[in-house]
């Protein structure tokens, strides 16, 4: 049994345990980083501690929401405590048997199916959980 803190990113929902999110905070202004990763949206300082912001949009191959409210920050604890993870909008924590998550789907690019533990079924739709050390280490390209 696992607990997922949920969130959308345009049209999809994903997942990540929630021992690993400290806070949910409103997306405010970012200081941009020169010649960092695309995926790299910059820095905030979030009371007193620079956290990097990492859009997880691009890093899936996901569009993001069309409308003009505000995204949100999922700031990280933990190992990745100086990341932020920039979404679309936040859910509900919810809890998944190991038994209802499934492999992630086949019609998912390769590249992509690498970075997801597995997907599951709730009502409105299938959310992804999320493999966040694989997410994270490609994208600032460190391990923890």
């Amino acid at each position: 049994m696992e607990q997922l803190t949920t969130f959308r990113l345009g049209s999809h929902w994903c997942g990540i345990p929630l021992e690993t999110v400290q806070e949910a905070v409103v997306a405010g202004e970012v200081t941009p980083v020169p010649l960092s990763p695309p995926e790299v949206v910059g820095l905030i300082n979030l009371r007193g501690r620079i956290i990097t912001v990492v859009d997880l949009a691009p890093v899936l191959h996901l569009e993001t929401a069309e409308s003009g409210g505000a995204r949100m920050q999922v700031v990280l604890d933990g190992t990745w405590r100086d990341v932020s993870l920039l979404v679309d909008r936040m859910d509900d924590v919810i809890t998944v048997e190991e038994e209802n998550l499934e492999p992630p789907p086949e019609t998912l690019d390769e590249g992509i199916r690498n970075l997801i533990t597995g997907a599951f079924e709730r009502p409105g739709g299938i959310v992804l959980s999320l493999d966040l050390e694989q997410i994270l280490a490609s994208v600032l390209g460190r391990d923890r």
